[in-house]
């Protein structure tokens, strides 16, 4: 795929975050996450992540859900509160097992991503539009 295509893939996939087994949030790159500010009204912001696909090297799914083990933890390791997700493509043709890490700061955000390799995250602010962030 050319950067292009990339970009475009990654502004138009559902970032969907289970807030419990019967509610989900789905969030855009390029809008607000009004939906997520209303059940979360103490969020200041977020950040939704992946260790799946590294730089995007396709890899099998034991081995992106092993990466993503370590992430989880990491977060936990962090004392970070967050939520479990999942990008899909607009297509549906893939997705990838995620993280929402609420009230994280976008230098922590960026340096998760950074470690796990990733291509880019998406960033939050209350009131704001949620960001693609390149890493």
């Amino acid at each position: 795929m050319t950067k292009e295509e990339i970009h475009q893939a990654f502004i138009e996939t559902n970032f969907i975050v289970f807030i419990s087994k019967e509610n989900s949030i789905i969030l855009k790159v390029n809008q607000t996450a009004e939906e997520l500010e209303l059940q979360f009204p103490e969020v200041q912001s977020w950040c939704f992540i992946t260790a799946f696909n590294p730089f995007p090297e396709i890899l099998e799914i034991e081995e992106n859900q092993k990466r993503n083990k370590h992430l989880e933890h990491e977060i936990q390791n962090l004392d970070l509160e967050y939520l479990n997700g999942i990008g899909i493509s607009a297509d549906e043709n893939w997705s990838e097992e995620s993280f929402l890490i609420l009230n994280c700061p976008l230098a922590k955000a960026t340096e998760l991503g950074a470690k796990y390799k990733q291509l880019a995250i998406v960033f939050g602010e209350r009131n704001k539009i949620n960001q693609l962030v390149y890493i």
